[in-house]
């Protein structure tokens, strides 16, 4: 698994696109629709992930009046490290946590779990990136 984070609109995308060979992208923060879709994806190549943290956000709306979404998350993470994925994975996703901390509650819970999420994706990622001014910096 590979992994780039940097600030929005830092060229993480366009970067990521123009380097490898990507076989199928989700986009776009559907969070039930990758769970579903992501372990059935053939076809040699990468598998990208890009804006992660919009699929953070879907997940825990999709979960809104449960009010815990650690079994999702779980979910969500078992899911991005099975084996069979792991080599072919590249997440794109916004640096959330070093901005304003939001007064609303939702949005800095949104900040935490997806930090969280990230944390533990980096541990187990060959490789992680952050892309200032679309120059890549590797960190792992």
């Amino acid at each position: 698994m590979i992994i780039y984070t940097g600030g929005r609109s830092s060229g993480k995308t366009e970067y990521v696109t123009n380097k490898y060979d990507i076989v199928r992208a989700f986009s776009g923060g559907n969070y039930f629709g990758l769970i579903s879709e992501l372990p059935g994806v053939c076809g040699s190549g990468y598998i990208l992930i890009d804006d992660f943290q919009l699929v953070i956000r879907d997940m825990m709306q999709s979960v809104c009046e449960l009010g815990d979404y650690s079994d999702e998350a779980k979910k969500l993470l078992e899911t991005l490290q099975r084996e069979e994925l792991m080599d072919r994975l590249i997440i794109i996703g916004c640096e959330l946590g070093s901005g304003v901390v939001p007064i609303d509650r939702f949005l800095d819970s949104w900040r935490e779990i997806n930090g969280r999420c990230m944390n533990r994706l980096a541990d187990k990622a060959e490789e992680v990136y952050i892309i200032e001014c679309g120059v890549p910096l590797r960190i792992k």
